[in-house]
């Protein structure tokens, strides 16, 4: 192909997308999967975005790819993976408090939710919770905590 005319045009890569195929020693076959791999490519890149909700497997997927790029920029030095440290305190049956928290990744501690039932605040039941979930990321090996909470929770 002559590109003479596109060379003589100042900033003509703004104006057109060149994409060059070097198919010199390549069988009709070859050439042929890298035009189909090309059209793919502009496909892709000029498709519209959009914004959707998501499903909750959708979801899951993002979750598992933050994972997997929060491992590659530091490994996980906790084995085995993420471990669940959810308790509830019931009281004749009905869960009256509650935490919901995991030990992940690199041996810390995340606090979800922490929840106690109005008629039962002040009885220190979520400082035993707290406790109980402390203690066994101790004996894990935790070293590191984290939580985020409103005003108004605290």
């Amino acid at each position: 192909m002559d590109f003479s005319r596109v060379n003589q045009l100042q900033n003509w890569h703004d104006i057109v997308n060149v994409h060059l195929l070097d198919t010199t020693n390549s069988t009709l076959n070859e050439v042929a999967q890298q035009v189909v791999n090309w059209v793919k490519s502009m496909k892709h890149q000029s498709s519209e975005l959009e914004i959707v909700t998501s499903t909750p497997e959708e979801a899951e997927h993002v979750d598992n790819l933050i994972v997997e790029f929060n491992q590659q920029q530091i490994p996980f030095t906790q084995d085995p993976p993420p471990v669940s440290a959810n308790y509830v305190i019931k009281d004749n049956g009905r869960i009256v408090a509650g935490i919901n928290a995991i030990i992940y990744h690199w041996k810390m501690l995340y606090i979800d939710v922490l929840y106690v039932d109005e008629a039962y605040r002040g009885k220190r039941l979520g400082s035993q919770l707290l406790q109980k979930v402390e203690a066994q990321a101790k004996q894990f090996g935790s070293k590191l905590s984290h939580l985020d909470t409103f005003d108004f929770q605290a």
